[in-house]
């Protein structure tokens, strides 16, 4: 998941972001946040989440060398 341009990103925007790996590791797999905003890294690191969900530094490690695309379009 691209974050580069979220400007704003609370409790709630947490939530919904381990509410979507939480399955996803059960199935095997995890969810990936790439391009971390200022506000969004900000959230991880005051509420330790950075060491539970998957942070990568850019979209294009995350997705194995493919730029922007996949279900968001992003």
């Amino acid at each position: 998941m691209d974050l580069s341009e979220v400007t704003f990103c609370d409790t709630t925007g947490l939530h919904v972001m381990l509410d979507v790996d939480r399955p996803a590791r059960q199935a095997g797999t995890s969810l990936v946040l790439t391009a971390l905003s200022r506000p969004v890294a900000r959230l991880l690191r005051l509420s330790g989440v950075q060491d539970v969900l998957t942070v990568r530094p850019d979209h294009t490690r995350a997705a194995g060398g493919r730029t922007r695309g996949g279900c968001c379009g992003a």
